[in-house]
């Protein structure tokens, strides 16, 4: 492993003159590199990972993991299973780390994106105390991208974010504002909750639940797979309104698997209002899946998890 800091930010173009003749080469087998970048006075940290036999001469497609609330970039990269994938499909992957906050009366510490809760005056997000100052996440995220273009050798056109959880809301946030970095978005156990601002392009977004997560599900009873496409969307209608108007989709939709043992189901919604746009909004539910970035690697309760990162490369790498 590798640490660069970069420590200006200030002036972009500077970055430019003296990066982006150079290629980060691997050497001793080095493949893993810690970066950090001030943002406003505030050092914000990440991670990048090449596949073993990177090349300058290859422009690699890019895909940004963000990790769940109270959660670190590190268990991102070593349980999620997607620097594996990056070996085997030979793209980069990018792991941020988010910025800690204290919450409630007991001033708990804990690690957040902000999804536009934080940052919301009219939303009480716990913060204690209340006059914290809120990192902008979207602008990290802005540098934090440049700075792998320029360091790396990329392709710009295949950037694509995931994230869990909170991790996962502040991708659907990405969605809405940052449409011009990246060209997908897959969103997991997160929820878009914000939708003040519009993109200037919509892109296609795959959000993958579990059906005994308590934030999709009542009271944790689970949603059993045996239910039809109808049941399963009606269940979930207040977060698919949400969703669906924001990417200004019709509600209508098609069951693309409905598999026999009931191992998951996969539905799109793929009509924009807009009949000149060409995005759509998939969704998987998995079963006997609770919490979590279904990874075997991520659950010690079920080594047989679905691997999710199989099923959104092959949505990111089909675009």
């Amino acid at each position: 492993m590798k640490r660069i800091v970069i420590r200006s930010f200030v002036a972009i173009l500077a970055l430019v003159v003296l990066v982006s003749c150079r290629c980060q080469q691997i050497v001793g087998g080095v493949d893993k590199f810690y970066h950090t970048l001030p943002i406003d006075g505030v050092d914000r940290e990440f991670i990048v990972d090449l596949p073993k036999d990177y090349d300058c001469a290859i422009d690699y497609p890019v895909v940004v993991a963000f990790h769940g609330l109270n959660q670190f970039n590190e268990r991102a990269w070593n349980l999620w299973g997607w620097k594996e994938k990056g070996e085997d499909e030979q793209f980069i992957t990018v792991f941020p780390q988010g910025l800690s906050y204290t919450f409630g009366p007991n001033q708990t510490s804990r690690t957040k994106w902000d999804d536009g809760e934080l940052s919301d005056p009219t939303n009480p997000s716990g913060l204690n105390p209340a006059t914290q100052i809120i990192a902008d996440d979207v602008a990290f995220v802005r540098a934090m991208t440049a700075i792998v273009k320029l360091r790396y050798s990329t392709d710009p056109n295949k950037f694509y974010a995931t994230g869990f959880s909170n991790g996962g809301g502040f991708v659907w946030h990405l969605a809405m504002e940052a449409d011009d970095i990246f060209q997908a978005f897959a969103p997991c156990s997160g929820i878009l909750q914000y939708t003040a601002t519009t993109p200037n392009v919509y892109r296609p977004v795959y959000f993958s639940g579990g059906d005994s997560e308590s934030f999709v599900v009542d009271e944790n009873h689970g949603i059993p797979l045996n239910l039809d496409a109808d049941e399963i969307t009606a269940f979930m209608q207040d977060i698919h309104d949400v969703e669906l108007n924001a990417l200004q989709i019709h509600d209508q939709y098609t069951v693309l698997s409905e598999d026999d043992d009931q191992d998951r189901m996969i539905i799109e919604w793929n009509q924009p209002i807009d009949p000149t746009q060409t995005h759509f909004y998939k969704l998987i539910m998995w079963s006997d899946t609770e919490h979590v970035y279904p990874s075997a690697l991520n659950s010690f309760r079920n080594p047989n998890l679905h691997h999710l990162v199989d099923e959104y490369w092959e949505f990111f790498s089909s675009l």
